[in-house]
């Protein structure tokens, strides 16, 4: 198979997180990473009003980032925070075949389920499993489209397109779960950029995901251990005769303790801490260790999707 190279990036409160992935899907290895601080108050992330406040510094934090990778490719894959869109499970008893009639059955479903203009909502879906009722289960995602083109539209003022979009949710949870069994029963728990996403999966296929962000203020771990505690108990009405099985947690390393504490706590387990760098090589110029990388996941996350 060819190497190829791939560039991610994500945006999130405090800053722009790029990285470079080179290498096989099979053998990803980041290359380079770099971090760019945004003022306070540069992004105010809704999914109903404009998210960039001030573009001029957006765009010039963004054109910054893209540079210091030295790469020449102009295709990036952009990923979102996550507060811009909303994710959620159904279970759909109509088959969903062609694309189109899909997308006409699930924008009718969502009308009453999420305080947006279907109608003016970009929406994404993908079959993830059929339950033994005969009920299809899929993963929805959606967001305006005008917030949306946003942040394609500064990207393409730095000279640079997004091929794909994805929220950080789904850019995290494609590089932890990179790594981990596909043929198990587990939870994995990410807190990223003040996002807690709570994720169950069964034999590789997604069963459960709740996203809640959490406010950075000196009331933070109590917030983490209520959302956490309230997405437990709705896996459990869910799901009354299972078990989460292994609990994997990817939280800030300064914060990790804490948070590990209070997940073991609610879950009456000890669960086990991944790493950004867990199974990704990264070259001799990038700094080694998981916990260095920690800020990239979601960037590392999103490039994976070109490799």
């Amino acid at each position: 198979m060819f190497s190829r190279t791939s560039i991610g990036i994500a945006c999130g409160t405090t800053g722009i997180a790029v990285a470079r992935l080179g290498g096989r899907k099979t053998a990803p290895c980041v290359q380079n990473v770099y971090f760019r601080p945004i003022p306070p108050g540069t992004l105010s992330v809704s999914f109903r009003e404009r998210n960039i406040q001030n573009e001029p510094v957006f765009r010039e934090s963004l054109r910054e980032a893209c540079n210091s990778l030295s790469c020449k490719t102009d295709r990036i894959y952009l990923s979102l925070p996550d507060a811009m869109g909303h994710v959620l499970l159904l279970d759909i008893e109509e088959r969903l075949r062609k694309r189109p009639e899909a997308l006409e059955i699930l924008r009718w479903k969502l009308k009453k389920k999420v305080p947006l203009n279907i109608s003016e909502a970009h929406l994404d879906y993908q079959n993830i499993a059929t339950r033994d009722t005969g009920e299809t289960v899929v993963l929805v995602a959606l967001a305006d489209r005008s917030i949306i083109r946003q942040y394609e539209d500064v990207a393409a003022s730095v000279g640079m397109t997004a091929v794909a979009v994805d929220l950080n949710c789904f850019s995290t949870c494609r590089l932890f779960t990179h790594s981990l069994p596909s043929n198990e029963e587990y939870a994995l728990i990410s807190y990223f950029d003040n996002m807690q996403s709570v994720t169950y999966f069964s034999k590789g296929a997604l069963q459960f995901i709740r996203t809640r962000r959490i406010e950075p203020n000196e009331a933070e771990a109590s917030q983490f251990r209520k959302e956490l505690k309230n997405s437990a108990l709705a896996y459990r009405d869910r799901f009354p005769e299972r078990s989460p099985g292994t609990i994997f947690c990817a939280v800030p390393p300064e914060a990790a303790s804490e948070f590990l504490g209070i997940t073991g706590e609610i879950f009456d387990c000890d669960p086990i801490p991944v790493e950004t760098g867990t199974g990704i090589r990264t070259a001799d110029t990038v700094s080694s260790g998981g916990k260095n990388l920690f800020r990239y996941s979601s960037a590392i996350g999103a490039a994976l999707r070109g490799i």
